[in-house]
């Protein structure tokens, strides 16, 4: 199944489930609403997941524009005209992607790539499933799972990629969540509970440093509270048609912990986190 028919399908996502635990709104926005436009990053992203886990794929919808080529131009017109549908990627970022791929041969996670495995492309990666009280059911595309459906691998790009930069980018971006509904969903549609999982996580600049993280036992099981919790607020919202904002009534607001123990203790946005974080 390619991404945009798996995308259109109406079961419940990771990103759902994280939406609805900002809002009601934000929840049935994301399925009700346009789809957000494409950034240069997010077309980026997209390129380095595919390169590495799908390269079928990414030779069907993705085209580097060769270097100097002005698509105004009558050569231009003429190449984007043969290229209609694709992504369209940079010269420069080629460069880059050649490096990113080296980094990640030289990396531990090609031993998942290389040993354990191969990427989904061989294998039936799109997984779904019932979920009691719920008519939609639930969703996950794992970016690489091992044949015995032991160990998932999921793939990040981001500006840093040692641990503490990403164990803020874990609680900034929900990804304790999708990992537990990763392995919730595969258990939920294989019979086949996942032992582990894999952050594959790759810096978008050079020199493209990687950082490859188990999410242990604590993190998986905060993210599966998370995610029951979200799902009884979809079931009580789409039973009662109500897709509530973040509050129905005036709230008392205070300063963040930090900046009430500024005065006394030195603490600052960076340091509590990492307070909070290690």
């Amino acid at each position: 199944m390619n991404i945009i028919d798996y995308h259109n399908r109406d079961e419940i996502s990771s990103t759902n489930v994280r939406d609805a635990l900002k809002s009601g709104k934000h929840y049935f926005d994301r399925i009700n609403g346009p789809a957000s436009p494409s950034t240069r990053a997010m077309d980026e992203g997209s390129a380095v997941h595919a390169c590495i886990g799908e390269p079928d794929i990414f030779a069907k919808e993705f085209v580097f524009r060769p270097a100097g080529l002005n698509l105004n131009s009558k050569d231009g017109r003429a190449w984007k005209k043969e290229n209609e549908g694709k992504i369209i990627l940079t010269s420069e970022f080629e460069a880059s992607l050649k490096l990113i791929q080296n980094a990640l041969r030289q990396s531990p996670a090609v031993d998942f790539y290389n040993s354990k495995g191969k990427a989904n492309a061989d294998i039936e990666q799109d997984f779904f499933w019932e979920i009691a009280g719920n008519n939609r059911g639930g969703k996950c595309r794992p970016d690489w799972i091992s044949k015995d459906r032991k160990t998932i691998v999921d793939l990040k790009t981001t500006q840093a990629a040692d641990k503490g930069s990403f164990q803020r980018s874990i609680v900034n971006y929900g990804y304790h969540i999708q990992a537990a509904w990763y392995m919730w969903g595969v258990e939920q549609a294989t019979g086949i509970k996942p032992e582990e999982f894999i952050f594959v996580v790759i810096e978008k600049t050079r020199p493209f440093g990687i950082g490859v993280y188990k999410a242990d036992h604590e993190m998986l099981g905060l993210g599966s509270a998370e995610c029951m919790k979200a799902l009884e607020l979809i079931n009580e919202w789409e039973k009662k048609e109500q897709f509530p904002g973040y509050c129905d009534q005036i709230e008392t607001i205070t300063l963040p912990p930090w900046m009430r123990l500024k005065g006394e203790k030195g603490v600052t946005p960076q340091n509590y986190h990492e307070i909070e974080l290690y």
